[in-house]
């Protein structure tokens, strides 16, 4: 998805993953003790924060992965929309919290990092509940479902249309949200 992202935001958008910046931090694998990786997590999720906070500071246009499972980012969006800078949201979802689950155990058997399935279930739920608060703010949005290899586009906002929904079947917890907007 960031090749897309960098055609729609320009090569001047500054893109930060924080699972990325782990996998740095423990020098490109993440087949290390829980205790090691717990700390790498935070040291990333750290170091991402104070970036996005500097470029905020210096009207710099950022994208940040995340999960949106807190609302950590609100006052991020609430800082760069009165510094005068757009805010676009980018939204992908999975069909169901089991599909996220098979997800993350694929990805463990490719070298990534695993996630209790408890944790991604819950974090699924506060992702959907965060939503609309990010899409409300958003002055573009493009809403994905991500069940695929290649995601499809199922909901958009613009300055000119508001929130139009292009696909209600495919992420009915998403556009539902949407829809009561």
């Amino acid at each position: 998805m960031q090749p897309v992202l960098a055609t729609m935001l320009g090569e001047a958008c500054r893109f930060l993953n924080p699972d990325d910046v782990t996998r740095a931090l423990l020098g490109g694998t993440f087949d290390v003790d829980n205790k090691t990786r717990m700390q790498a997590n935070l040291e990333a999720a750290q170091w991402v924060d104070r970036t996005v906070d500097r470029l905020i500071d210096d009207g710099k246009s950022v994208a940040v992965e995340t999960v949106l499972s807190t609302d950590k980012f609100r006052r991020r969006v609430l800082a760069a929309k009165k510094a005068g800078l757009a805010f676009g949201f980018v939204y992908i979802a999975l069909s169901s919290a089991d599909l996220a689950v098979r997800r993350v155990e694929t990805r463990v058997k490719e070298g990534g990092h695993g996630v209790d399935p408890n944790k991604i279930r819950s974090r699924r739920l506060t992702s959907l509940d965060q939503m609309p608060w990010f899409a409300e703010q958003a002055d573009v949005a493009f809403f994905f479902c991500g069940d695929t290899l290649e995601p499809v586009l199922i909901a958009t906002k613009t300055p000119e249309h508001g929130i139009e929904i292009l696909d209600a079947l495919s992420l009915p917890d998403v556009t539902d949200r949407l829809a009561a907007l």
